[in-house]
């Protein structure tokens, strides 16, 4: 499991998906959630969510919210992703946000991004930028870079939606800081 974990982190989704393409019934969550996330990165979505429900199905009976909470995100990131936005929203309010509220902050504003990619989908740039606001202060308290640079990179989508180019620039500038403090490995 580990070795599938960070395969799964470190974005060698290949390696991934050879270790887990044999998937049955009692898998572990683990290797459920970072076969959706793999499976999601190479385009087949509707497959990644339908791993993703099983993830979840899974981390619910094995009695852990924290990969729970982990499984309803990656599910509800393949429906985002492939534009079943109505079923990704449904994802987030059964499945992600129940156990993101027993976890830790960290869940909560993982919900909050997803939301906020939702609102883009659907031309509200400007409830995005609420949304991602929200979000980036959880991360922020949480010290989680990784999710700092994923709320400034939609960011800048959704501040072009709403046409605030001298907005954008900056958050763009700061993006750019935030990666290259990741890449030195400090926040």
């Amino acid at each position: 499991r580990k070795r599938v974990n960070l395969a799964f982190i470190t974005g060698r989704h290949r390696t991934v998906l050879r270790a887990t393409r044999r998937t049955r019934r009692g898998d572990s969550s683990v290797q459920l959630m970072c076969r959706c996330g793999s499976v999601r990165m190479t385009g087949d979505l509707d497959a990644a969510s339908a791993i993703g429900a099983r993830a979840y199905e899974a981390a619910t009976a094995e009695g852990r919210h924290d990969r729970a909470a982990n499984a309803a995100f990656q599910w509800a990131m393949a429906l985002t992703w492939s534009g079943r936005l109505d079923e990704a929203e449904e994802c987030i309010q059964l499945h992600l946000e129940p156990v993101a509220a027993i976890t830790d902050s960290r869940w909560l504003a993982w919900a909050q991004f997803t939301r906020a990619a939702i609102a883009i989908h659907r031309g509200n740039g400007a409830t995005a930028i609420g949304l991602l606001d929200r979000a980036a202060l959880r991360f922020d308290a949480e010290r989680l870079i990784d999710g700092m640079v994923s709320v400034a990179t939609v960011e800048l989508v959704a501040l072009r939606q709403v046409g605030d180019d001298e907005a954008r620039l900056r958050r763009r500038d700061r993006l750019a800081g935030q990666v290259e403090r990741r890449e030195r490995g400090s926040y």
